[in-house]
């Protein structure tokens, strides 16, 4: 299992970082299959999907990343009005008994459009490439350091109900990490900052990003609880789904925005 997720990961990182840094159609594309693919696993979690608004929803993610690529100050109308029109589909299939797809429906659409919205307004700016690596950087290393950690020295279990597998000790192993890794990834993606500042924003940078990436695996954790599936998926061997991989960063890309916004510019 140890060696599929390296392999897949050694496969999959640098297809991302790639169109992360070169930007334009290629990350729209990254952000297209990615939107597909976690809205296709979210899906079928459920018993029995709704055919017609899960192809709804296909259609709406890809109009609000369509929209917010070309024409980026329409963006905010066209989601209001997707998640509008998500709304009154639902209320037309309305069905006592069906009624927890509309709960589900609405929660993964905002679930994953939402924080996209965010990486798209990243990878617009001139240097947004180099948060999106920034935010990935500390969202795989706390992934790892709190994965090995874990299992070498977990013992006290904190969300038995939601992930009876992870531990404090490799939550606090991942929270370390990902601060290390982000006061390296200042040092290299912002050279021109002094030493103090890579610190002073490096530290705390890590420390949200990692409770976040865990919140958002937590998130992921408790709706995969709910449907009673192990997995969102088999995209990638020895990770699960697509959504397994990207959960902690839906949660994290928000606040990297905002954090870009108010420190940095």
């Amino acid at each position: 299992m140890v060696w599929q997720r390296i392999g897949s990961a050694l496969i999959a990182a640098p297809l991302v970082l790639w169109a992360v840094y070169v930007g334009g159609v290629p990350f729209m594309v990254l952000l297209m299959a990615m939107a597909l693919i976690a809205w296709y696993e979210v899906q079928a979690m459920q018993p029995e999907a709704d055919q017609l608004i899960a192809c709804l929803g296909y259609l709406l993610l890809l109009l609000v990343i369509y929209t917010g690529w070309r024409w980026q100050d329409n963006l905010v109308p066209i989601f209001t009005a997707a998640l509008f029109i998500l709304l009154a589909t639902l209320l037309w299939r309305y069905d006592a008994n069906r009624w927890p797809l509309v709960t589900h429906a609405v929660t993964a659409f905002c679930y994953l459009s939402f924080p996209l919205v965010y990486l798209l307004k990243l990878g617009s700016l001139s240097a947004g490439w180099r948060w999106i690596v920034l935010l990935l950087a500390c969202v795989w290393s706390y992934d790892s350091f709190a994965f090995f950690i874990g299992c070498a020295f977990g013992k006290h279990r904190p969300w038995p109900r939601i992930s009876p597998k992870k531990s404090l000790e490799g939550v606090l192993g991942g929270l370390i990490g990902c601060m290390f890794v982000a006061v390296l990834a200042f040092c290299v993606l912002f050279p021109h900052l002094g030493i103090r500042q890579q610190l002073g924003l490096g530290l705390p940078f890590g420390l949200i990003v990692g409770v976040l990436a865990q919140t958002g695996d937590l998130f992921e954790s408790a709706l995969k609880r709910t449907f009673a599936v192990k997995d969102s998926g088999r995209f990638l061997p020895g990770h699960g789904g697509l959504l397994d991989r990207i959960d902690s960063v839906l949660f994290a890309t928000p606040f990297v925005y905002y954090f870009l916004m108010t420190f940095m510019l």
